[in-house]
């Protein structure tokens, strides 16, 4: 199993290969991998957090977290958005729709007044760590794709990382790129 950072980078580094070297084989493997992680995302635009290797369906899918959602995907939504694959634009208006509200809580993930983006949506456990471990594994072996929990079993983890407004700032830093995806809609 992977975590979805982790395949954000991979993906990333393919990406920019591909591009500085004119690498093609690079490019397909980037386009590959995009539309294996594009059938990860949840039905409300969420990005779960451990993926089966082989094959990216995913096994467990909290903590949904917010840098995910309005940073960390963008690193190869966008560039699959650019070299255009289909569904890029629209995974991307998900994920950020998802922070705005449209989650299974119904809550945004950021605050205005003052200005604070919640860390993420997770279940309500004594023991999140080695219990989300464990699913993904039992997941793993048995096949098959790690669903939604209830809206009761789920908390907005209301912290916050100091990184957070540096994702942010980096992802959203080109603003012509996210309204181009908009004019596609």
């Amino acid at each position: 199993m992977v975590s979805f950072g982790a395949s954000v980078y991979f993906l990333r580094s393919l990406h920019e290969y591909a591009v500085r070297f004119s690498d093609d084989g690079a490019g397909a493997r980037f386009r590959a991998g995009v539309n294996a992680v594009l059938g990860a995302q949840g039905p409300y635009g969420e990005w779960p957090w451990l993926l089966a290797q082989r094959d990216a369906r995913p096994l467990d899918l909290y903590p949904v977290f917010s840098v995910h959602q309005h940073s960390m995907a963008l690193l190869f939504l966008l560039p699959a958005f650019e070299e255009g694959l289909e569904d890029a634009g629209g995974a991307i208006r998900r994920s950020l729709a998802w922070v705005r509200g449209h989650n299974q809580l119904d809550r945004p993930m950021v605050v205005d007044e003052p200005f604070f983006v919640y860390r993420s949506l997770e279940r309500k456990l004594l023991a999140p760590r080695p219990q989300r471990f464990a699913r993904a594994l039992i997941t793993l072996a048995a096949g098959g794709r790690g669903g939604l929990a209830a809206p009761a079993k789920l908390r907005i983890n209301d912290e916050s990382r100091s990184y957070e407004l540096g994702w942010l700032l980096f992802a959203l830093s080109d603003r012509d790129r996210l309204t181009r995806i908009g004019e596609r809609s």
